[in-house]
């Protein structure tokens, strides 16, 4: 994240073969990568938390139902937390302006093992949207639709370069297979202090919750690495294509309705291909200066578009590793910091509340 997101052409440790599966072909040792990261979208990393479990404690009252059980005050923390979230997020009390939140965190163990690795790696991602009528404590009200979507990876990659029956080197190739578990969850609720228009009722919590399920496939990503271009400063090119087998997700929710149960509600997710590339030169006129630029999602799958990602590294004494980049069009930075046969890393972006990344990597 340091460098700008600008990660095909890693340095070869389990976590760099993640992104781009030849670069497990890269490494030189045996190693151990730990790793995570955190995004938000319109929500402080202090709410993200708070974000969750207050539309979980609000899903559990309108899931009790009936008259004077599903009540606001038994949660009243968790109504407090959420409309004051929503309205940070740029929510009014008239109710026109709606605040839409989004928060993402990615954790990853891997081991490297020559020209092939094993990895446990989590994206997870939640979104809400949410809207506030009132502004005074006991008419206030907040409607959130949310879901949560988690897609828990076991992969396993391997690189190795190959070269002619003359000795010319062709590149590095390599593939992930990858066996992804995705769980669900979402819910739809009205929590309001004053009465509730749907039911009549003073401090009352409606609507449906989709309870989690949770759905198994298989994939396939593939990695190529070029060889050095020597009139470009050793630059290398590579390119990866993600989602190759196009997994799809068809989750079935166990639905409640104000508290009774109904017929479980059908939600579907595919991973579609998607094909990055990039170029990264280790050397710039003899500076320990390494550069890269990649664009990603060229075929703008997957609920994201084409974006661009540029990023220098600096090595310093061989012990130190200051970073920059421009990640599709948010300025971040970073450090590494060498310890003999074990690195740390750590990266943020402009706004310290939004991004977050550090990882710890050793080799044996």
């Amino acid at each position: 994240m340091g460098m700008g997101g600008a990660y095909l052409l890693g340095n070869g440790d389990a976590a760099a073969s993640i992104y781009n599966p030849a670069n497990i072909a890269r490494s030189s040792s045996k190693g151990i990568s730990l790793s995570g990261a955190a995004r938000t979208d319109n929500l402080k990393f202090s709410d993200a938390s708070n974000l969750v479990n207050s539309i979980a404690d609000l899903g559990d009252q309108a899931d009790l139902g009936g008259s004077g059980f599903n009540d606001v005050a038994a949660v009243q923390g968790s109504f407090n937390d959420l409309y004051n979230i929503a309205r940070d997020a740029g929510a009014t009390p008239n109710g026109l302006s709606t605040a839409r939140v989004r928060a993402s965190a990615a954790p990853l163990l891997g081991l490297s093992l020559g020209h092939f690795g094993v990895m446990l790696s989590s994206s997870d991602f939640a979104e809400a949207q949410l809207i506030t009528t009132g502004a005074l404590p006991g008419s206030r009200a907040v409607t959130t639709n949310a879901s949560v979507l988690a897609l828990s990876t076991l992969s396993v990659p391997y690189g190795r370069s190959i070269q002619t029956g003359k000795g010319r080197d062709i590149g590095t190739f390599g593939v992930a297979a990858k066996l992804t578990r995705g769980d669900f969850a979402a819910a739809r609720l009205l929590a309001t202090e004053g009465t509730n228009p749907q039911t009549g009722v003073v401090g009352d919590v409606t609507g449906a919750t989709f309870g989690n399920d949770n759905q198994t496939a298989f994939d396939l990503d593939l990695g190529y690495i070029s060889p050095a271009f020597p009139k470009l400063y050793g630059a290398r090119a590579a390119v990866v294509v993600r989602n190759v087998l196009s997994p799809r997700f068809d989750f079935l929710s166990p639905t409640r309705v104000n508290g009774v149960p109904v017929a479980s509600t059908p939600f579907s997710v595919r991973q579609r291909p998607q094909i990055d590339l990039g170029l990264a030169a280790p050397q710039i006129k003899l500076l320990p200066l390494t550069v890269a630029a990649e664009l990603h999602n060229l075929t703008g799958e997957n609920g994201g578009d084409l974006s661009f990602h540029l990023g220098a590294e600096y090595r310093l004494n061989n012990r130190f590793a200051f970073r920059a980049g421009v990640d599709d069009g948010d300025i971040v930075g970073g450090l590494g910091v060498n310890f003999g046969s074990t690195r740390l890393d750590f990266a943020v972006g402009a706004n310290l509340q939004d991004r977050l990344a550090i990882g710890l990597n050793s080799s044996f």
